[in-house]
């Protein structure tokens, strides 16, 4: 669900904060080529970026079929015709916080 995704989302922002020189040290080794760095270390970087690369594209761009099921409240929006995107509006702005936060460092 989109609560599941934006709490991730949220650690990732908060682990951003607190610890800078470890995603300086990710960041380095995306871009650093695999002699002058360990080969895990990079795949390690690179999945973390593209991880929430794909997390930003879901939310924002992604079609019925990559959308989360429903949890039990937002089958409840949903049925009282309230707004039902609220959650998924909700989590975009989770992901891009820490995607701003994460390129501020």
């Amino acid at each position: 669900a989109w609560a599941a995704l934006r709490a991730g989302t949220r650690f990732v922002q908060v682990w951003a904060a607190f610890f800078p020189q470890q995603l300086a040290m990710l960041a380095a080794g995306a871009t650093t080529d695999a002699k002058s760095v360990a080969a895990a270390t990079t795949a390690q970087s690179s999945a973390f970026f593209e991880s929430l690369a794909r997390a930003l594209h879901s939310v924002v761009l992604g079609g019925a079929e990559e959308r989360p099921q429903p949890t039990v409240s937002e089958r409840a929006t949903e049925s009282t015709g309230d707004v039902v995107d609220e959650p998924r509006r909700n989590c975009c702005a989770q992901v891009l916080e820490a995607v701003c936060e994460v390129a501020s460092h």
